[in-house]
């Protein structure tokens, strides 16, 4: 798993909408959600998320300057760390704030090296409720002509996340499946800005 591509590569690839000209030398504000299974088999992935973090800033603004044109990207990070909410109780969600880098990036490896791989179910995590809570996040939007925004989600795992039957009666404003939450994320976010 080399998470630079996932980094450069990936989050290049959300970016659907075609470039135009009139797009050249604007400001692209990048809001960036991480969800990342904390279970013990995720501790391989979780130090390769750790070691590409880092200066991820600056490979983003070099790869959407050089290929995009953009004059400045504004990128801010969140992390939400998830594992079995029925294994692991209180220790099933970790999440921060939104992290703006490069000026809060001390803070961001902070938080991303208390991070640890441990615990989780048996084959199913907590993926749908972390993805829940990251489509809720505080995004940025702007509504400067010169500034150009994107809300991004990333989710790694390698558990299928857990049953509707098995987690139990959901409240009506929280999503009981995948299709359901990918239903609100389209109704409720800008298809332009929103990347899942």
């Amino acid at each position: 798993l080399d998470l630079r591509r996932v980094f450069l590569n990936g989050v290049e690839k959300f970016d659907k909408a075609p470039q135009k000209q009139a797009d050249v030398n604007k400001t692209l504000a990048m809001d960036l959600v991480l969800c990342i299974d904390l279970s013990r088999r995720m501790k391989s992935a979780l130090d390769y998320i750790k070691d590409n973090t880092r200066s991820a800033h600056d490979r983003l603004s070099e790869r959407f300057k050089k290929k995009y044109h953009y004059s400045e990207l504004c990128l801010r990070v969140r992390i939400i760390g998830f594992r079995d909410k029925f294994s692991d109780g209180e220790s099933s969600f970790e999440c921060s704030e939104f992290f703006n880098l490069p000026d809060e990036e001390a803070a961001l490896l902070s938080f991303l090296d208390s991070l640890e791989a441990a615990g989780g179910g048996d084959t199913s995590e907590s993926g749908l409720e972390a993805l829940i809570l990251a489509t809720r996040s505080p995004w940025c939007d702007s509504p400067e002509p010169f500034v150009r925004t994107r809300h991004v989600i990333m989710f790694f795992s390698d558990s299928a996340v857990l049953s509707s039957e098995k987690a139990g009666a959901y409240p009506e404003s929280m999503s009981s499946s995948l299709k359901e939450l990918l239903a609100r994320w389209d109704e409720e976010m800008d298809p332009v800005t929103q990347r899942l």
